[in-house]
């Protein structure tokens, strides 16, 4: 599971400005969860999604985040912990990094020096569990939104995550596109068992998820299901 134990974070700024994005979080999340984050912008969201996979990391007397035991402060772990936990963020563009679909979803594993059959395993896998088995070939910036967006998910799911955080992955879609990428994630969560943990501004979105958390001025203020948030 992940552990967020007091955890606070600020911002500061070059003309002396802070601004505490994240203040005494406290949270707990278990493999196989559908998890759903909302608030508002600056409500300390997208600051929370980044410690689950040391993208930002605790400083001292800031309280921790353990991934499986693993304290994301430990710079020994972090590899480790990111191959745990995979991102997505709003742009597939910015994680799109090769003219070639499958050439993109095997950069991961190509860095972690995965055997070259196990690459190409591990490629087709991501993108049958996406819903584009034989979308190999095709170039990216040819596909849909909703496509791409899916190449980034594969992206992810190719280094074998036990748990996938993404950061309004559909703010840049369309209607259409939204549906795609939701019902990808409902059917990871539910037939694959990966943990998801969603943060968006669509709060359709989060109707079906297991646990909604709000967050708001950088402090975890409300939690429980979609039914009793919404009430």
């Amino acid at each position: 599971m992940i552990v967020v134990e007091n955890l606070n974070h600020t911002y500061a700024g070059t003309a002396g400005w802070t601004v505490a994005a994240l203040q005494g979080v406290n949270l707990t999340i278990k493999k196989g969860e559908f998890i759903g984050i909302a608030g508002r912008n600056g409500s300390g969201k997208s600051t929370l999604a980044k410690h689950f996979n040391a993208l930002l990391v605790p400083a001292s007397g800031n309280g921790r985040v353990l991934v499986d035991g693993l304290d994301t402060r430990d710079p020994r772990a972090v590899w480790e912990i990111r191959q745990r936990v995979g991102m997505v963020f709003a742009n597939p563009d910015n994680q799109i990094v090769a003219p070639v679909v499958e050439e993109d979803i095997a950069f991961g594993p190509e860095n972690l020096g995965v055997p070259s059959a196990e690459i190409r395993e591990r490629v087709d896998k991501a993108l049958n569990q996406v819903g584009m088995a034989g979308c190999q070939k095709r170039v990216p910036h040819l596909l849909s939104g909703g496509q791409k967006q899916r190449v980034a998910i594969a992206g992810a799911l190719a280094m074998r995550p036990d748990y996938l955080v993404l950061d309004e992955p559909t703010s840049m879609l369309d209607p259409a596109g939204r549906q795609e990428v939701m019902q990808t994630l409902r059917q990871l969560n539910a037939e694959q068992g990966v943990t998801i943990i969603l943060i968006t501004h669509h709060m359709e979105e989060l109707v079906e998820v297991d646990r909604l958390l709000v967050m708001d001025r950088g402090r975890l203020v409300r939690e429980g299901t979609p039914a009793e948030v919404f009430q």
